[in-house]
């Protein structure tokens, strides 16, 4: 989700390609088959592939069909969470993280214990 633009798709394939896109800003919506993101210089880009765009300017709808269109991804700021939710990791990883944070807890109050 980016401020402005939001971005919705089925799947990410293991080579990073995204499949069934849909785009939407507060002047177009955009529908594609598979499509990618690039990094082109200081620019991020999504490749679209097999789609539609449909915009609204000043109350009139246009709409185009595309083999192949690219939309700059760069301008729009992040509002998406990036590390996954708590119920998305598994059992074994959150008992070993909660180990892991129960022996730093208690070696920082031994320390503190050995300061007073």
């Amino acid at each position: 989700m980016f401020k402005n633009l939001t971005i919705y798709f089925e799947e990410k394939n293991e080579i990073g390609e995204l499949k069934n896109i849909f785009l939407n800003t507060s002047e177009e919506s955009i529908i594609a088959k598979y499509g990618r993101v690039e990094i082109r210089g200081d620019k991020k880009v999504l490749i679209l592939y097999n789609g539609k765009t449909i915009k609204n300017a000043n109350g009139k709808i246009s709409e185009f069909d595309f083999s192949k269109t690219n939309f700059n991804i760069s301008n729009f700021s992040t509002t998406s969470i990036t590390h996954q939710k708590t119920q998305e990791i598994s059992t074994q990883e959150l008992i070993i993280c909660s180990l892991i944070f129960n022996k730093i807890k208690k070696d920082i109050n031994d320390i503190i214990k050995k300061k007073n």
